[in-house]
Order: structure tokens, then sequence, then C-alpha cells
């Protein structure tokens, strides 16, 4: 019965993962494609890659084999003479593409934090409506 409940727990964490980590690596993606910055990847947890999704635009989609996280790989990263590449571009292009995914990150943390308050009050609510529920003992 315990294994079951950890592949739960495991299942449960990947389900609620995927989501965010895809969603923060769109940021990435999209804040360089409106800068005209060339994407070489945009890839699904951590190398080695598993299996290529598909190639549009000069950009390879793809699922990696560690699946705790994800990534997207500008063109000449470190290389300015790679020309549209991310090491070539301006300043002002080269914090287009991280300012917004700051913004995303202050507004996915307060949207948990508004969650998680909820959920308190909620229960802060239950427990002045019906006392009896502190004495409640599972079993």
């Amino acid at each position: 019965m315990g294994n079951i409940s950890i592949l739960w727990a495991i299942g449960g964490f990947f389900i609620i993962l995927t989501p965010i980590v895809i969603i923060h690596e769109l940021g990435h993606f999209w804040a360089a494609k409106l800068s005209k910055i060339k994407v070489d990847e945009f890839g699904f947890g951590l190398p080695p890659r598993m299996f290529k999704i598909a190639e549009r635009n000069g950009t390879i989609y793809s699922v990696n084999w560690i699946p705790v996280g994800g990534f997207v790989r500008p063109a000449g990263e470190d290389d300015p003479d790679v020309p549209g590449g991310l090491a070539s571009a301006s300043k002002r292009h080269d914090c287009s593409c991280w300012v917004p995914v700051r913004w995303q990150t202050l507004f996915s943390r307060s949207s948990c934090f508004g969650w998680h308050w909820l959920s308190v009050h909620r229960l802060l609510r239950l427990i002045a409506l019906n006392p009896t529920l502190l004495l409640w003992r599972p079993g």
C-alpha cells in the first residue's frame, strides 16, 4: 500500500511540474522569437534527447530523458559571431528575453500565495462554523 502512495505522489509531482516548466520555457521562447533571436531547440526535460517531436523554422522541439526541467537553446548563446544569435543581439533584445520571465515568476509565486491564503481562509471559516472539526481524528 505504501508503494502505491509513493507512485501517486511522484505522478502528481510530474503532473503539476510539467505545465509549470513548459509555460516557463515558453516565456523564454516567445521573448527570443519576438526579439528576432534564432532558437535552435526547445526541449522538455534535460538531455540526452529521447525523441524529436518536430522541427519547424529551424527550431527542434524535443522530449529529453530527465523529466525535471526544460530548456530553450538560442543560437550563438556564447558566440557573438553567430548572426541572429543571443550573444550578438543588442542588450535591449537580451533584456527583453529575460525580463518577462521575471514578471512571470513573480505572477506565479503571488498566485500560489493567493491560492494558499484562500485555502487557509476557507479552513478557518469551516472551523469557526463547526469547532468540532478540531476534534476529528483520522482512523
